[in-house]
């Protein structure tokens, strides 16, 4: 979100929930289409290990972080 928040594609806010910053992503970052649905799956996978649907794996971790370097490519 920092990385997001430093180029103007999401506003920080304590009180925003995933959903909130998926909506930043898709509105203001109309000029890199690929960057919506990797934060959305990247979202996902956050969501399932943060909320315990699904216990934390390498496979899961490394998906991750392939989503990470893919959103910080799309946006330089």
């Amino acid at each position: 979100l920092n990385f997001l928040g430093e180029r103007g594609l999401v506003s920080i806010q304590r009180w925003k929930s995933g959903l909130d910053y998926r909506r930043d992503v898709d509105r203001r970052g109309r000029a890199n289409p690929g960057l919506a649905p990797v934060f959305a799956r990247n979202l996902g996978t956050f969501e399932q290990g943060w909320y315990g649907r699904h216990p934390v794996d390498r496979e899961m971790v490394a998906e991750f972080a392939e989503g990470l370097k893919q959103m910080r490519n799309q946006v330089q």
